[in-house]
């Protein structure tokens, strides 16, 4: 079995010490040369629990930890910063009055 490091964005984190790592490459089709890319999703065994949703990580290939993990992950590259979400402001009755009169 190949040690296979691969790298990838945490897209899922629902579930105790498994985590979903979405992998993008970029592959050329070999008789229309479209350039294409091809996500694919990997249900990575994270021990630990030190990843979070959007953080970049390195995982590899290992023997079999479950019906669907095959891989242990082996460090978090690049951790997000997650930005307080704000909702707007509602405008008041009186400002949507006038602005459907205008």
């Amino acid at each position: 079995m190949k040690k296979v490091l691969r790298e990838g964005i945490v897209v899922s984190k629902k579930t105790k010490k498994t985590v979903i790592v979405r992998v993008q490459r970029v592959v050329r089709h070999p008789q229309y040369q479209k350039v294409m890319k091809i996500l694919k999703r990997y249900h990575v065994h994270d021990e630990k629990e030190v990843s979070n949703l959007g953080d970049v990580v390195t995982f590899m290939q290992t023997r079999p930890l479950s019906a669907m993990k095959r891989h242990v992950l082996v460090d978090v590259v690049g951790a997000v910063k997650v930005k307080e979400h704000t909702l707007p402001a509602k405008p008041r009755k009186e400002e949507e009055n006038d602005q459907r009169t205008n």
